[in-house]
C-alpha cells in the first residue's frame, strides 16, 4: 500500500518531458503494428509503448500514459520482497521492499513514461526465477526464467547485461553443483545421469530467449550505430571523477546511511560467496557485476558521468544488499550484546555475519537495530522524496495553455535556439491535445514550407526556447513569459505582420545561438528580404554523364534514371535510385540556399532531396536537412520545392541528392545552389553588415 500510494500521489501533476512524450505519440498510433512500425524506426525495445497503448483505449490523459510504470513499479515491491525472503530470509525480503518503496529513485522513475520502472520489475522478477531455476532446474522454472527474459529484454537493452548475468550465475550454478555430485555418484554411471536433464532445462531457456529475441536483433544492432541514441551516444568524459561519484551515488539514493549499509552488506555478500551459502550471494553479485563490467568496458572512468538512468538495472539489488546491511548489523549487534554478558551463541558453521540460515524470534536487540535503522533511513529519505515532487519537470502543457489563452488560433509558434526540436515535439502534442490548429515550426531548419506558414498565417508569432536564452541577454521590446524548462516571447505589438515578426525574433535568436543567425539567413532569403548570389550548377544539358559513380563537377544519371529534355526522371524498381551532383564550389563554412522543382503522380514512395557535406578523405560530415533529407509532397503537378543548409567549416565537397524510393516514377527539374549574401549580380549583400567600427572590437 506504502509502494502504490507513494507512486500514484500526484502522478499527472507535472508535464510530460521530451522522452514520455515520444511515448505517448508512439501510443496515438491505431494498431500494435503501427507502434512497432515507429519504434523501429527509432531503433528502442517496444514493449513499454505496447503497454502504454494499450491503456489509451481508456483515455489520454497524462495520469493514464504513466499509468503503465506506476503499475510496474508497484508490483516490483512484492516481487523484491519474494526475492529477498528466499536469497536469504523473510526480514531481509520485507526491509528490501520498504527500501525499494520509499527511496526516491525508484518512486520517481514509477512515475515517468519511461521504461525504467518496467526494467527494475522484470529484472528483479528474472533474478528471482533465475534463483528459483536453480534450486529446481525443473522445466516449468526454466521456462518462466526464459520468458521472463524476453520481456525484459523487450523492455530495455539494459537488461542484456542482466540477462547474460543471470545465464552466467545459473552456469556455475549448475557446474558446481554436479561437479559436487561426482562425488556421490558412482563412477560407473552415465554422467548423462547427472548433466543431461538440468543442462537441457538450461538449454532449452536460452534457446527460448535466443528465438523469442531474434525479430528485434537488427534494431538492438542499430542502436549501437546511432550516435543520438543513448546506447549509441560516446560517453561523455568525466572531468571531476570524484565528485561526479559522489553526484551519482546521491542521484540513485545510495548516500549517507543507506550508502553505509550498502557497503556493509557487500563486504557480507562477499564473505558469504566464499565462506558461506555461496548461491544467494553469487546471483547478487553477477547482478550487480555484470551491468557494471559493460559500463567500464563502454566508457572507462567515465562510467561516473553516465545518466543516471542507465542505473536502474541496478537498483533493485542494490536495496537488497542495503538490507543484508541492516541484517547484518543488527545481528552483529545482537551478538556483541550476548557476548558482553557472556551468552554468546555462534551461528552454524560457514556462515556470515548477518546470513545465519537458522529460523527463530527476532531478539530484543535485533529489533532495536532494525528499528534504528529504518528510521535512520526514513529521515534522509522522506525529505529528498517530498523535494521529488516538487521537482520541476520541463514544463510544454504550461507554456501550450499560456498561449491558447493568450493568442488567436490562426497564432503560429517558432522553436528557436538550442534542441529546437524538443520544443516542436513537446508544444505539437499538447497544442495537438487541446484540438488548437497552431503550428510549431522549427525554426533552426527552414524550408520553403516555414515560410509558407507565416505568410498564409494572421495571427502573433511567437518564439518558444528550451531553457530559455541566458540571463545576459536583453528581452527589451518583447513579451516574455517563463516556465520551468521553457520561455515563451513575444511581441506586444505584432501589427507589422508575422514574415516581421519572426524575422525580429530570429534576429534576437541569433544573438545567443549563432546557428540561429544562419537560419535567418536562409528565411531572408526565402521570403525575399535578402539577396542571393548566381546558380552555382550548371544545367542539365550542358553537363551530365551516366556512370555507376559520381562524377565530380557534372550531373551523374546514376541506374534508373533518365534525363528528358532538361528533366531528371528517376523509376526506382522497388529501391532508391539516384541523380546526384558533386562540387567543390561551394565556400565551406558558406550558406546556402537549393531551389528545385518536383512532381510524383506515379510514385508509389516517397521522393527525397539532400545536401551531404564531406571531408576531405570523403568522410561525411553533415546531411542536410535535419539528416533525413527534404520529403517531398504528393504532387500531381509541378510543385517547387526549398531549404538553406550551412557547409562545416571542414567540408571539401558537397553532394547534392535527388532520390526516388518505391515504384514507378518521380521528376526532378530547375534545380539551383545560390549562396545568401550575395545580390543577384553577385555583389556582397551589405545590408545586415556591422558598422565597419564594431569590426575592430
Amino acid at each position: 500500500m506504502l509502494g502504490a500510494g507513494l507512486r500514484l500521489f500526484h502522478l499527472s501533476a507535472k508535464s510530460l518531458w521530451l522522452d514520455e512524450i515520444l511515448t505517448a505519440q508512439a501510443a496515438q498510433q491505431r494498431t500494435p503494428m503501427g507502434v512497432l512500425a515507429l519504434v523501429r524506426q527509432w531503433d528502442v525495445p517496444p514493449l513499454s509503448f505496447l503497454l502504454t497503448w494499450a491503456v489509451r483505449i481508456l483515455g489520454d490523459s497524462d495520469f493514464l500514459i504513466r499509468l503503465p510504470e506506476a503499475l510496474a513499479g508497484i508490483a516490483c515491491v512484492p516481487v523484491i520482497f519474494a526475492l529477498g525472503k528466499s536469497l536469504f530470509r523473510p526480514r531481509v525480503g520485507l526491509l528490501a521492499a520498504f527500501l525499494y518503496a520509499v527511496l526516491p529513485f525508484s518512486v520517481a522513475y514509477a512515475q515517468e513514461a519511461r521504461p525504467y520502472a518496467l526494467l527494475m520489475f522484470f529484472t528483479t522478477l528474472q533474478m528471482l526465477l533465475a534463483y528459483r531455476m536453480a534450486g529446481a532446474w525443473s522445466r516449468r522454472a526454466s521456462l518462466g526464467f526464459a520468458f521472463a527474459s524476453v520481456a525484459n529484454m523487450y523492455t530495455h537493452y539494459l537488461a542484456f547485461a542482466a540477462t547474460l548475468a543471470a545465464y552466467a550465475y545459473l552456469g556455475l550454478a549448475l557446474t558446481v553443483e554436479r561437479l559436487r555430485a561426482r562425488t556421490v555418484i558412482p563412477r560407473e554411471d552415465n554422467p548423462i545421469r547427472w548433466w543431461g536433464p538440468d543442462l537441457s532445462n538450461l538449454a532449452v531457456a536460452a534457446a527460448i530467449t535466443a528465438t523469442f529475441y531474434v525479430p528485434w536483433l537488427l534494431p538492438f544492432v542499430n542502436c549501437f550505430r546511432r550516435p543520438e541514441l543513448g546506447c549509441g551516444r560516446p560517453p561523455v568524459r568525466a572531468e571531476a571523477p570524484a565528485a561526479q561519484t559522489w553526484a551519482l551515488l546521491s542521484a540513485v539514493s545510495f548516500e549517507g546511511p543507506v550508502l553505509a549499509l550498502f557497503v556493509i552488506g557487500l563486504v557480507t555478500l562477499v564473505v558469504s560467496a566464499v565462506w558461506g551459502r555461496w548461491r544467494p550471494s553469487l546471483l547478487i553479485l553477477f547482478w550487480i557485476g555484470a551491468p557494471l563490467l559493460s559500463f567500464f568496458l563502454r566508457a572507462g572512468i567515465s562510467v561516473v558521468a553516465m545518466l543516471p538512468r542507465y542505473f536502474s538495472v541496478l537498483f533493485p539489488a542494490g536495496v537488497i544488499v542495503a538490507a543484508v546491511g541492516v541484517e547484518a548489523v543488527a545481528r552483529g549487534a545482537q551478538g556483541m550484546m550476548q557476548w558482553a554478558r557472556g551468552r554468546s551463541s555462534p551461528a552454524p558453521h560457514g556462515s556470515a555475519p548477518g546470513m545465519d540460515p537458522r529460523p527463530g524470534g527476532l531478539p530484543f536487540m535485533t529489533t532495536v537495530a532494525y528499528i534504528g535503522l529504518t528510521v535512520l533511513v526514513l529521515t534522509q529519505s522522506v525529505p529528498r522524496l517530498e523535494a521529488s515532487y516538487r521537482a520541476p519537470k520541463d514544463d510544454y502543457r504550461s507554456a501550450a495553455a499560456h498561449i491558447l489563452r493568450s493568442t488567436r488560433s490562426d497564432a503560429v509558434v517558432l522553436a528557436v535556439g538550442p534542441y529546437s526540436g524538443f520544443v516542436v515535439a513537446g508544444l505539437e502534442y499538447y497544442l495537438a491535445g487541446n484540438a488548437a490548429r497552431i503550428p510549431v515550426l522549427d525554426a533552426v531548419r527552414i524550408d520553403d514550407r516555414f515560410v509558407d506558414r507565416l505568410r498564409h498565417a494572421s495571427g502573433p508569432v511567437w518564439a518558444a526556447i528550451f531553457h530559455g536564452p541566458p540571463k545576459e541577454i536583453p528581452t527589451d521590446g518583447f513579451h516574455v513569459e517563463r516556465f520551468p524548462g521553457m520561455t515563451i516571447v513575444t511581441r506586444p505589438d505584432s501589427g507589422h505582420g508575422p514574415i516581421a515578426d519572426a524575422d525580429l525574433l530570429l534576429r534576437w535568436a541569433g544573438t545567443f545561438h549563432h546557428p540561429q543567425d544562419d537560419s535567418r539567413s536562409v528565411f531572408e532569403a526565402l521570403a525575399g528580404l535578402k539577396g542571393t548570389g548566381e546558380n552555382l550548377l550548371p544545367a542539365p544539358s550542358h553537363g551530365f554523364t551516366r556512370s555507376p559513380e559520381a562524377v565530380r563537377d557534372q550531373w551523374t544519371l546514376l541506374p534508373g534514371t533518365t534525363l528528358e529534355q532538361d528533366t531528371f526522371r528517376l523509376a526506382p524498381g522497388g529501391s532508391s535510385v539516384n541523380v546526384v551532383f558533386t562540387t567543390g564550389r561551394l565556400r565551406p563554412g558558406g550558406t546556402f540556399v537549393i531551389q528545385f522543382a518536383y512532381r510524383n503522380p506515379q510514385l508509389h514512395g516517397v521522393q527525397r532531396v539532400y545536401v551531404s557535406a564531406h571531408h576531405r578523405d570523403e568522410r561525411w560530415l553533415d546531411v542536410f536537412p535535419t539528416g533525413g533529407g527534404y520529403l517531398c509532397d504528393a504532387a500531381q503537378d509541378w510543385k517547387t520545392g526549398a531549404f538553406g543548409f550551412t557547409l562545416p567549416p571542414d567540408t571539401a565537397s558537397a553532394i547534392i541528392w535527388l532520390r526516388a524510393v518505391g515504384t514507378g516514377t518521380a521528376d526532378y527539374r530547375d534545380v539551383e545552389v545560390r549562396p545568401i549574401g550575395q545580390t543577384r549580380e553577385g555583389r556582397k549583400d551589405t545590408r545586415d553588415d556591422p558598422p565597419r567600427d564594431a569590426a575592430k572590437v
